[in-house]
């Protein structure tokens, strides 16, 4: 139970990160103003019984309402973990996520595309270990 809970914390933490992170082009703000370390530190944030956002987060989102991901393939059946921590966002956050599912050919072009005319046409960009080189080069 400890793991599950553990498990979905990082992820959900994983994919906040990367939405603020990612997402630098949307913000009305700076994102430099987000203070990571309160008002807890990383790890006591995620073993807690609730996810609380760090400081300077509102700030630093501006007055973004909805971010773009772009995903492989349809979220349900097959990738409810993901639909799952797209709602917690929302709701800790108030952005809507608004997901662009494409096939796996689809999504390789698009990305490449998208990076390489530095494109804001998606605020997160799911990645596959083989290609993560191609798209830090792009």
């Amino acid at each position: 139970m400890r793991n599950r809970k553990s498990f979905r914390c990082l992820f959900t933490l994983g994919f906040v990160l990367l939405s603020l992170l990612l997402s630098a082009p949307t913000f009305a703000d700076d994102p430099g103003k987000i203070q990571w370390g309160t008002p807890q530190e990383i790890l006591a944030r995620l073993s807690a019984d609730k996810y609380e956002l760090p400081k300077g987060w509102k700030e630093a989102v501006g007055d973004t309402k909805e971010i773009v991901v772009y995903n492989y393939g349809p979220l349900l059946p097959s990738d409810p973990a993901t639909k799952a921590n797209a709602d917690i966002y929302t709701e800790l956050t108030g952005i809507k996520v608004r997901f662009i599912e494409l096939l796996a050919s689809q999504m390789i072009q698009k990305e490449t595309a998208m990076l390489v005319a530095k494109s804001p046409a998606a605020d997160v960009v799911v990645t596959l270990e083989d290609k993560t080189l191609d798209f830090i080069k792009a």
